[in-house]
């Protein structure tokens, strides 16, 4: 019985070994530069499948990696740059872990889902400037990674990838990409530093970022045929700027019904096609600025109404032509600060300017302390509006607006009333310009 049990324990024992010396490699680093160094690596090799340091492919005429597929780990990275005549990279298909992954400047390769597979890795993702690239789908496995580049690649017009990646430290960044069609990433990932997406002139879909919780500075730039925006219902925070801009066909903002902070600012320009801002009612907090600029067919921005303005310190709402009603609370609250830095023209009648934004601050928002006294009356009124007001008060002119923004009454000959017999019947309002400030109130005739 002791001999039995010391045998079994010499097989295990050797067992063990041998299956080190399988996986040994003759080299840490490995660097090939030819086709020849590639097919003798099985019998140069034959125990190699894990690599501790490097594996390089560089400047080389390769074309086929086949003669590597005894290799199932390379422990810091692997190199794939700048290969004339490589094709794919199915050579590399059994390779399940490795730390970074770099796949660039290679004019021929079309195939690269040969390094899809891979499960394990902490580091850097780089695919670069691959024109004949056309899709990739893969590296869905992988939990906590660096950074992903996918950026320059000329004809790639699919990318499916990254999706069960639960953090990148740093960049996700899918750029220039001219043939990109349909892009869905990172859908289980709730934690990203910077994100951009953006300089795609064929990008029509865009799906994943669906339990996206927080991020610092989230760009989307120049995809001019991307119609819906991405669901980003779980973001709560993003710690620097939130920039849309230069989307053409981009119709709406919505799906960020969680948003409650945007740190560093909010910027929408030059989405041509825009039309509402909404489904943001919790967002509270924005600082430093926002700028809402060259949205052509903007005509809501309600989705801004619960924003404090005390945070903001600069305010631009210009250049959007069929904007007529900008005058929600927060804007409101805003240009009622004459301390505050803000640029509002170039809009629809209406939101051209503080007194026509102030036409439609009805409701008056200034602090107890502080706010004159005004009152208009009768209200509905036939044909002579009485407007009376503290004796402190000076009055420089009024100007009564009709519900579409147009000014249709500006006087400063200041008696106590206004008549108004000769207006149709409607709502109007009535802004009052005064050494203190302006200050609107409506009324029916």
């Amino acid at each position: 019985m002791k001999n039995t049990t010391r045998f079994s324990i010499l097989v295990i024992i050797k067992l063990l070994f041998l299956g080190s010396l399988c996986s040994q490699c003759i080299q840490t680093d490995y660097s090939f530069s030819t086709q020849e160094e590639i097919d003798n690596f099985p019998n140069n090799d034959p125990t190699c499948s894990e690599i501790s340091g490097r594996l390089s492919i560089i400047n080389s005429e390769i074309f086929n990696l086949d003669s590597l597929l005894q290799l199932t780990q390379v422990a810091n990275s692997i190199t794939i740059r700048s290969n004339q005549s490589l094709d794919n990279l199915n050579g590399l298909k059994n390779v399940i872990k490795t730390n970074n992954l770099e796949i660039s400047n290679n004019p021929n390769l079309r195939d690269a889902n040969g390094i899809a597979e891979i499960q394990e890795l902490d580091g850097n993702i780089v695919i670069t400037n691959n024109p004949r690239l056309q899709f990739f789908v893969g590296l869905n496995k992988l939990e906590n990674i660096e950074l992903a580049v996918v950026a320059n690649n000329d004809s790639i017009f699919l990318l499916n990838a990254f999706n069960d990646i639960t953090t990148i430290h740093k960049t996700l960044k899918v750029c220039n990409n001219p043939r990109l069609n349909s892009l869905s990433i990172c859908s289980g990932t709730k934690s990203i530093e910077d994100i951009a997406i953006q300089d795609h002139p064929s990008l029509v879909t865009f799906n994943g970022l669906d339990s996206l919780f927080q991020v610092d500075t989230f760009q989307l730039i120049n995809n001019d045929k991307l119609i819906l925006f991405p669901s980003l219902d779980s973001l709560e925070n993003v710690s620097g700027q939130f920039i849309i801009a230069e989307n053409d066909t981009l119709n709406s903002i919505i799906n960020l019904k969680n948003l409650t902070t945007i740190a560093h600012g909010l910027l929408l320009v030059n989405n041509r096609n825009l039309k509402t801002i909404e489904g943001s009612e919790n967002l509270l907090s924005i600082g430093k600025e926002i700028v809402i600029s060259n949205n052509d067919k903007l005509e809501s921005i309600e989705g801004l109404s619960n924003v404090m303005a005390n945070l903001i310190d600069t305010l631009i709402i210009m250049g959007n032509s069929e904007l007529s009603f900008c005058g929600n609370q927060f804007v409101c609250d805003y240009v009622r600060n004459e301390a505050k830095f803000h640029n509002i023209a170039l809009n629809s009648l209406g939101c051209n300017s503080v007194t026509e934004i102030l036409n439609w601050c009805i409701v008056d928002i200034d602090p107890i302390s502080q706010r004159p006294s005004f009152e208009i009356f009768p209200n509905p009124v036939k044909d002579e509006l009485f407007i009376d007001y503290d004796s402190d008060i000076t009055v420089d002119r009024i100007d009564i607006y009709n519900s579409i923004g147009k000014r249709i009454i500006s006087t400063n000959d200041i008696k106590g009333s206004i008549w108004i017999e000769s207006l149709p019947s409607g709502k109007y309002f009535l802004s009052i310009i005064t050494h203190k400030g302006i200050y609107s109130r409506s009324f029916i005739k």
